[in-house]
C-alpha cells in the first residue's frame, strides 16, 4: 500500500467526512483492493439508504459517490486473497506485537493504537483467539471477511488513522505469518495473567520455557527472549531474575511444565495455548515425568589422574580384594596427607605467604553393605597402623616395671578409629598428624553435638579441616590449645544413612558434608577377587615413603616453621580456581556449597600428589633413620611442577565433580514438597493410581504423611515434575470440591527403581 492511500485516508477537515471517505475509496480502488460501504457509525455492510447490504462478498462498486452517503460514510475492506489484517483486540497483544510481527502499514484509533496490521500473504486464511478474558486478535483474510478501514469513524466516536512511518505493506509466507500470531497470542494470554501471579512468577517463567522449547520448537535464547518480553509487558521488576529461571532449563534446573501453567493460569487458558502451539489439551500430559528416582551416571576413576605410587598400590590391593578402585585410592590419598600432617604446607599463590594449606583431607565413599569398604582401607593404612603399634609397644616396653607416675608420656597416636573431639583434640597437641579412620562415618556424624553441656563438636570438625587454632575447655582436662591441627578423615556410609545423615539437615546446613571434598559414590564393581602373590615392590614403594613423610615431617621440628611447598607455575592454579568461581555461581545448592570449597581442595591435593612423587625414601632417611638433614634435602624439591598441579584439577574435574550429583541425589531437594512427593510417587506407583485426592492419602497415613499440608505440598512437587496435575478445587469426580490430583499415565508406562535397586533398596 503506498503513499498515496495515507495521505488520502487522512482526509481533509475542510471537505468533510463523507468527501474524505469518497477520495479514500478512490485510492484504495487504485490498489485493486474491493470497497465496501459501511453504516455510519458501525462496521456493517450498509447499502446507500443504512439498510444492510446482502450478498456483501459478490458485491461490486460501481460508483463510489452514490454508495458513500450520509447513512453509509464508513469504508470496509474486504480481505481478498493476499490482503490480510492481524486485529489485535487486546492490551497486551497490541504492546507485544512489534516482537513477534514484522514492520508494515498499520492504522488504530487513539485509545488502541495500530492495532490492525496490513500484510500480504496468500493463503493465509482466518484464525480467532480467544482466551477467558476475552478476543485476543484475529488473523482475518478470506472466508468472507472484512475489515473497516481510515478515515472512516469508530462506533466509539473515535477516527480509525494511518500510523506514521512504515508506509509499505510486507509480503509474508502465510505459515510464518500464522505461527507468529500463534506465538503472540500464546504470549499475551501468559502477559494477561503474568500480572495475576504474584509469587508464582518464578516457576511460571520456568514452566513457559520449557513449554516454548519442548512444543514450540524454540532455542533457549529464544524462549527467554518470549519470557523477557512478557515480563516488559506485565512490568515485572525482576525481569532479569525470571529470565535465569527460564534459562535454567537448559541446564537441567526444575522442571516445572504444563501442570505447573495450568495450576496458576487456569484450565481454559492453558488448553487454549496448547492449541494454538499445535499440541493436545492438558489432560493428555505429553511431558514426561521426571525420573527423581535414578542416579546420575558414575564416571570411572581415571588412574592416570592418581600418583602412580599410591595407583599402583591401590590397584593391587583392589584387585586381590575384588572390590572398587576408589576404596584403595581415596585411603592412600588421605594417608599420604595424614603422615606429612601440619608440617608440610602449600603456598598456592606466589605473592601471599598468609593464604598456607595442610594436606589435611576429609573422603568418604557412598556404598551399600557387602561391598568390602573396610579391607581394602585396612591395607592402604597399615604402615600409618604399623608405625602407630611400634612407638606403642616400645613405650610399653619402657614403662616395664616403672611405677605409673613416673612412667614417660605416652606416645602421641598417628592412627586412631574411635574417638572424641575432645580427645582428638589433646592428641593433636602433642602430634603432627592424625589419621582418623571412621569405617561407619554415619556414627561421628550422629554423634556431633551429642556432648552433654556446651558441646562443639561439629565445629571442631569444621576448625580441624580449615586449619583454625583449635581448643577445647573442660573442667577434668583444662584448656588445650592446638595451632595448625591436621587431621586426615575417611570413613563410609550406607546410601540410605547418606540421605539422612551426610547431605541433609544439620551437617548439609553447617558446611561440614563440603568439607568431604573426596567424595564418591561409585557403581559398585563385579571384579572376582584374585588369588595371587602381593605386588610387593608396590607394596614397598608405598609404605617405605609413608614412614619417610612421617619421620621427616613428623619426628622433627623445622626451626622456620613448616616446610613451605610452592608452585612452579602459579598462573595455573589461579586461572582454574577464577573459572571455577565463575562457574559455580550457576549451581545449584548444596552443589554450589561443596564446590565452593575445591580451591582449597585443589591445593591440598596438589601438595599430597607432590608428596607422593617425593620418594621420601630416597636421601631424606638416613641409614640410621635418624632425619637429621631433612631440611638440607628438601631444598630444590619444594617447587611442585605444573603437571602435578594439572593433574590435581583433572582429578577434580573428571572424578570428583560428576560425582557429587550422585551423592546430592541421596538427599532431598531443598525444594519444597521433594520429600513428600518422592513418597507419594512411590505410593502412586506400587498401587497403580490413576486420580488421588489429599484426603484419601492422608486417611491411614498412606506414604507415611500425616498432614494435609505435606501432602498438598508433594502433590504439587509431583505437578511441577510431571508427573501429573493437582487441582486444589476440581470437581470432576464430585460435586464438593476437592484437592484432586490426576497422574500422568506415563508414569505407569515408566519402569522406575531399575537404576538404583541393586544398590540401595531405601533411597
Amino acid at each position: 500500500m503506498n503513499t498515496a492511500i495515507q495521505e488520502s485516508a487522512a482526509g481533509d477537515n475542510l471537505e468533510g467526512q463523507l468527501t474524505a471517505v469518497r477520495r479514500a475509496a478512490l485510492e484504495y480502488r487504485k490498489q485493486g483492493l474491493n470497497i465496501l460501504p459501511l453504516k455510519t457509525g458501525c462496521k456493517n455492510p450498509s447499502k446507500p439508504d443504512g439498510t444492510d447490504l446482502s450478498g456483501w462478498p459478490e458485491y461490486v462498486m460501481t460508483d463510489v459517490d452514490t454508495a458513500f452517503t450520509d447513512k453509509a460514510s464508513n469504508i470496509g475492506i474486504r480481505l481478498d486473497d493476499p490482503w490480510t489484517d492481524i486485529d489485535l483486540d487486546c492490551p497486551e497483544a497490541i504492546q507485544l506485537a512489534d516482537d513477534f510481527l514484522p514492520a508494515t502499514i498499520s492504522f488504530g484509533r487513539a485509545s488502541t493504537p495500530r492495532a490492525h496490521r496490513i500484510y500480504k500473504a496468500e493463503g493465509a486464511g482466518y484464525k480467532k483467539y480467544d482466551a477467558s478474558f476475552g478476543t485476543v486478535l484475529e488473523l482475518r483474510a478470506e472466508d468472507r471477511h472484512q475489515t473497516m478501514f481510515p478515515p472512516s469513524v469508530h462506533e466509539s466516536g473515535e477516527p480509525l488513522v494511518w500510523t506514521e512511518g512504515q508506509k509499505t505493506v510486507q509480503d509474508m509466507d502465510a505459515a510464518d505469518l500464522r505461527r507468529r500470531c500463534d506465538l503472540l497470542a500464546v504470549s499475551a494470554v501468559l502477559a494477561h495473567h503474568w500480572v495475576r501471579s504474584t509469587g508464582r512468577r518464578d516457576e511460571l517463567a520456568v514452566a513457559v520455557s520449557r513449554l516454548l522449547m519442548d512444543h514450540a520448537g524454540l532455542s533457549v535464547d529464544e524462549s527467554s527472549s518470549v519470557v523477557s518480553h512478557i515480563c516488559r509487558v506485565a512490568g515485572d521488576e525482576e525481569r532479569q531474575d525470571r529470565i535465569k529461571k527460564a534459562c535454567s532449563v537448559a541446564r537441567g534446573g526444575k522442571k516445572y511444565g504444563i501442570p505447573t501453567i495450568v495450576e496458576i493460569i487456569g484450565k481454559e487458558d492453558a488448553g487454549k495455548i496448547l492449541e494454538w502451539l499445535g499440541k493436545q489439551s492438558p489432560d493428555t500430559f505429553s511431558e514426561e515425568p521426571v525420573d527423581f528416582f535414578a542416579l546420575p551416571p558414575a564416571p570411572e576413576l581415571n588412574l592416570d589422574h592418581i600418583p602412580p605410587l599410591i595407583a599402583r598400590r591401590a590397584k593391587d590391593v583392589a584387585e586381590r580384594i575384588g572390590c572398587n578402585i576408589e576404596n584403595a585410592v581415596f585411603p592412600g590419598i588421605i594417608a599420604i596427607g595424614a603422615a606429612a600432617g601440619r608440617n608440610a604446607v602449600i603456598q598456592p599463590k606466589k605473592n601471599d605467604p598468609s593464604f598456607l594449606q595442610m594436606p589435611t583431607l576429609y573422603g568418604c565413599i557412598v556404598q551399600p553393605s557387602g561391598m568390602l569398604k573396610s579391607p581394602p582401607a585396612n591395607e592402604m593404612f597399615e604402615p600409618i597402623v604399623s608405625m602407630h603399634q611400634s612407638r606403642l609397644a616400645d613405650w610399653r616396653e619402657k614403662c616395664t616395671g616403672i611405677p605409673a607416675a613416673e612412667r614417660p608420656d605416652e606416645p602421641a597416636p598417628l592412627y586412631v578409629t574411635n574417638t572424641t573431639t575432645e580427645a582428638l583434640i589433646r592428641d593433636l597437641n602433642f602430634s603432627p598428624g592424625i589419621l582418623f579412620f571412621a569405617n561407619e562415618l554415619a556414627g561421628m556424624m550422629k554423634a556431633a553435638n551429642q556432648y552433654k553441656g556446651a558441646g562443639n563438636d561439629a565445629e571442631l570438625i569444621l576448625e580441624i579441616y580449615d586449619g583454625y587454632a583449635s581448643s577445647t575447655r573442660r573442667k577434668t582436662t583444662g584448656n588445650i590449645d592446638v595451632e595448625r591441627p591436621c587431621v586426615g578423615v575417611y570413613g563410609t556410609i550406607q546410601p540410605d544413612v547418606a540421605a539422612t545423615v551426610l547431605v541433609t539437615g544439620e551437617n548439609e546446613a553447617n558446611g561440614l558434608m563440603a568439607r568431604f571434598g573426596l567424595c564418591a559414590y561409585p557403581q559398585p564393581r563385579q571384579d572376582p577377587m584374585l588369588d595371587r602373590v602381593v605386588d610387593r615392590q608396590a607394596e614397598e614403594a608405598y609404605k617405605t615413603t609413608l614412614t619417610a613423610l612421617m619421620q621427616t615431617f613428623g619426628d622433627g621440628e623445622f626451626p622456620e616453621g613448616p616446610c613451605r611447598f610452592t608452585l612452579e607455575d602459579p598462573s595455573l592454579y589461579l586461572q582454574w580456581v577464577n573459572d571455577e568461581r565463575a562457574k559455580n555461581l550457576k549451581r545449584e545448592p548444596p552443589i554450589q556449597t561443596h564446590c565452593a570449597k575445591y580451591p582449597g581442595l585443589l591445593a591440598r591435593l596438589t601438595l599430597v600428589f607432590h608428596l607422593a612423587e617425593l620418594e621420601c625414601s630416597r636421601g631424606l632417611v638416613e641409614p640410621d633413620g635418624s632425619c637429621s638433614s631433612r631440611v638440607k634435602d628438601l631444598q630444590g624439591q619444594t617447587v611442585i611442577p605444573a603437571a602435578t598441579v594439572e593433574q590435581a584439577i583433572a582429578f577434580i574435574d573428571e572424578y570428583l565433580r560428576p560425582h557429587l550429583a550422585r551423592v546430592y541425589c541421596l538427599g532431598e531437594s531443598d525444594e519444597r514438597g521433594a520429600k513428600e512427593g518422592r513418597a507419594i510417587a512411590k505410593l502412586i506407583i506400587d498401587e497403580q493410581i490413576d486420580d488421588v485426592t489429599v484426603t484419601q492419602i492422608c486417611d491411614r497415613h498412606r506414604a507415611g504423611l500425616r498432614t494435609t499440608t505435606n501432602v498438598a505440598a508433594g502433590l504439587k512437587y509431583l505437578d511441577r515434575m510431571g508427573w501429573g496435575s493437582f487441582n486444589a478445587k476440581d470437581q470432576s469426580r464430585s460435586r464438593k470440591p476437592a484437592a484432586r490430583f490426576h497422574v500422568n499415565p506415563a508414569a505407569h508406562e515408566r519402569q522406575w527403581f531399575l537404576d538404583v535397586s541393586t544398590t540401595e533398596e531405601n533411597h
